[in-house]
């Protein structure tokens, strides 16, 4: 694997203060490149180029691409603003040739920004140096630990057992695996990460299940295994060792060396991890048998192999290898299932204490020594968090560093600069004249940063002058803990989309889910009622994808999702005053079709199949194959109706049909379509994954060359598609 520089995916305080200031001291009549500011902030130039819009940063028009020209996409921070950035720099001096190009010799490298700011680089470039591999300390990695006695695991079984939409042909017998991921992720929309995240078919390297998702900053590499007879001691330790291979492949061989059937994945992942964005591996053995030390021993071995190769390319990626058999999925499924999972009882000496009464919950105000915390938290780990929507975000997170600077250097005023730790309880009763509280059962839903931080502190003696404002809070009624658990955690946004779920148009667009009698849409990407499970729900962030791939744009929705929510130009396109439901509902339906199609090619093996739908699944196994046949869908709608669309934001069904009926609608569709991606969409992925910035425009025009000639001939397809979509007009 190339050697990725240590990056990071969004700036701090400090990374934004050395932002402003190497911009205030770049000169009139100069110009920088984005790339050459990442090296000074020791990040990207996809994560620099992201805070331009932000109304602290001076003079963001002279940064550039590193061609010299004015970035696509580029706008001020400032709504009113319009003025052309050419046309500022070329006022101040700069010289463009006839193609936008800026002048090379008046472009500023990092030296010599870095020499700019003269005696004060230190004081500006120090905060955010490059830490060498001897300066870091990784967080303990405390896992789950696995129900004893398969305690939990029938309940977890039957639960599996329910799913029949985890029972798909087409997904063999990674039900388990899928089940594994949604509920360990928290992954609203199984069907859609399981039909980019699988890996079918022959020469996939033991690579079962690869799954990338870069606005969380994880990569997860997981292999299934379903023993047939359940009586057995423990899994197949060859399965394991098989992730070894897995992990070789993607991490250390040659890129032309790796199959294509996971080239496009491996290279997502090497890219990835190049731009900064991934913060943590994790590399599962998922079966339905007890968890063993063989096995333990085995994954122990890959996760030395990745930690190695990503040390050795100085990145701080934290690499986690985890065996995930029945009794430790039925400890996850039991903290999904039940808010408390650290059950026993403790007792804590208080220096205050308040006792309020509510109409379906009593709560215990209290304040605690620090070490008590530390040391529950050294005892039970991430079982403490069962009931949060986070848990530990890791020391590198800027609140969790805070945390740990005055608890280091002011433990005194901790009290006061904390906002406390809440926690949910079986029971508390409180005993005065001791001044101790006695506690049954632990469960923190808002103060993991806080709880964790501690968990840092290998010295309990260092924390013996800090206190913590802490809640613990009994209540019987499942309505009010869920309400307790979700507003608790309110104050910190958790996704990119809680910043716009309290807009207008998220609201409007929640109640027009809610008029059509379709399920599913929260406005936001963490819904706040349990998991669904059908495949049928319109899940917000599984929507947002397929409306930005239908309107052309397939590169966001496979790398960069959390866009849609961050980027102001970016959620405005898509979600404006003219997104209705009934339109989103459209796109979705296309997706989902799409992914129904690719899943109708796996039923049997490839010799099987016809040399035609050999092609199809060829295609369709490639990484970004599914968001770019959205994009080509939407690309082709006025041939497809003969028509001219006015606007493509008012296409949609003109009854109310169900989620169902959307798909069926589209399926013809997309099997009439399907057999000319491999030829023509498929030079767009033959170079590898679908890049993140694709131009649908130009790269298209062969696809929409071959469709328009013989799109006049489907006339049953097009009187269809124009009796039931309206909008075109």
């Amino acid at each position: 694997m190339s050697n990725p520089p240590h990056r990071q995916q969004s700036l701090s305080d400090r990374h934004i203060s050395a932002l402003v200031e190497v911009l205030r001291v770049l000169p009139k009549g100069n110009w920088t490149t984005y790339g050459e500011i990442a090296k000074l902030l020791n990040t990207s130039a996809i994560v620099v180029g992201r805070y331009m819009t932000d109304s602290r940063i001076p003079n963001p028009y002279r940064v550039l691409n590193t061609r010299g020209e004015i970035a696509t996409g580029f706008h001020w921070g400032e709504h009113a603003r319009s003025d052309a950035p050419q046309d500022l720099l070329e006022r101040e001096g700069v010289a463009f040739s006839a193609e936008g190009r800026a002048a090379k010799d008046q472009r500023v490298s990092a030296a010599q920004l870095r020499d700019l700011l003269g005696d004060r680089h230190d004081e500006v470039l120090g905060p955010v140096a490059r830490r060498t591999p001897a300066d870091r300390r990784r967080r303990p990695v405390i896992r789950i630990q696995p129900l004893p006695n398969d305690d939990g695991v029938a309940a977890m079984e039957q639960a599996i057992k329910g799913r029949a939409d985890l029972r798909k042909h087409e997904y063999g017998t990674n039900g388990r695996l899928l089940f594994a991921a949604e509920l360990i992720l928290d992954i609203s929309d199984i069907h859609t990460v399981a039909a980019e995240a699988l890996i079918d078919g022959g020469e996939d390297k033991s690579c079962d299940f690869l799954y990338v998702d870069p606005d969380a900053g994880l990569v997860v590499l997981a292999q299934g295994y379903e023993a047939e007879q359940t009586n057995k001691d423990r899994a197949p330790q060859k399965k394991a060792a098989s992730l070894h291979q897995a992990a070789a492949w993607i991490f250390t061989h040659d890129i032309a060396q790796v199959p294509q059937r996971i080239r496009p994945a491996v290279e997502q992942v090497r890219q990835e991890i190049t731009d900064g964005m991934i913060r943590e591996v994790r590399i599962w053995y998922v079966h339905n048998l007890p968890e063993s030390k063989h096995v333990a021993d085995e994954l122990a071995a890959v996760e030395t192999l990745v930690s190695t190769v990503l040390d050795s390319a100085k990145t701080e990626v934290d690499v986690r290898a985890e065996e995930i058999g029945r009794n430790t999925l039925a400890a996850w499924y039991r903290t999904s299932v039940t808010p408390i999972l650290v059950t026993e009882e403790f007792g804590v000496d208080v220096e205050f204490y308040l006792e309020t009464d509510g109409p379906k919950w009593k709560a215990h105000s209290v304040t605690v020594p620090a070490s008590w915390l530390q040391g529950k938290y050294w005892e039970y780990g991430d079982r403490l968090f069962s009931a949060n929507v986070r848990g530990f975000l890791g020391k590198r997170k800027k609140v969790n560093a805070d945390i740990r600077r005055t608890l280091k250097h002011e433990p005194y005023n901790f009290w006061i600069f904390n906002n406390g730790v809440t926690a949910l309880v079986n029971d508390a009763k409180y005993d005065p004249n001791a001044k101790r509280l006695l506690i049954s059962g632990l469960s923190i839903v808002n103060g993991a940063q806080t709880t964790g931080a501690l968990g840092e502190f290998e010295d309990s003696n260092a924390l013996a002058d800090a206190w913590i404002p802490m809640r613990f809070i009994t209540c019987a009624d499942r309505t009010t803990v869920r309400d307790i658990i979700r507003f608790t955690n309110q104050q910190n946004p958790t996704e990119p989309s809680d910043f716009r779920s309290n807009d207008a148009v998220q609201r409007r667009l929640v109640k027009e889910f809610d008029e059509l009698g379709v399920t599913g849409y929260t406005g936001g990407r963490r819904g706040i009622e349990p998991r669904r499970t059908s495949d049928l729900d319109v899940e917000t962030t599984s929507a947002a994808k397929a409306l930005v791939a239908f309107h052309g744009q397939p590169g966001i929705a496979l790398h960069s999702r959390g866009r849609i929510w961050e980027d102001d130009a970016l959620y405005g396109r898509l979600f404006s005053s003219a997104t209705s439901a009934s339109h989103i509902l459209f796109c979705w339906g296309l997706l989902r079709a799409v992914e129904q199609h690719k899943g109708s090619l796996l039923g049997k093996s490839l010799n099987e199949l016809p040399t035609g739908k050999q092609n199809q699944r060829e295609f369709f196994n490639r990484r970004g194959s599914i968001p770019l046949m959205v994009t080509a869908v939407g690309d082709c709608m006025e041939d497809l109706l003969d028509r001219k669309i006015t606007h493509s934001f008012r296409l949609k069904f003109h009854t109310h049909l169900s989620a169902a009926e959307v798909i069926g609608a589209w399926r013809p569709v997309v099997a009439k379509l399907a057999p000319f991606a491999h030829h023509e969409l498929g030079r767009v992925l033959d170079k590898g994954a679908l890049p993140r910035d694709f131009d649908s425009k130009d790269l298209l025009k062969g696809w929409s060359m071959r469709v328009q000639p013989i799109a006049g001939d489907w006339k049953d397809l097009r009187d269809a598609l124009r009796n039931q979509i309206v909008g075109w007009r």
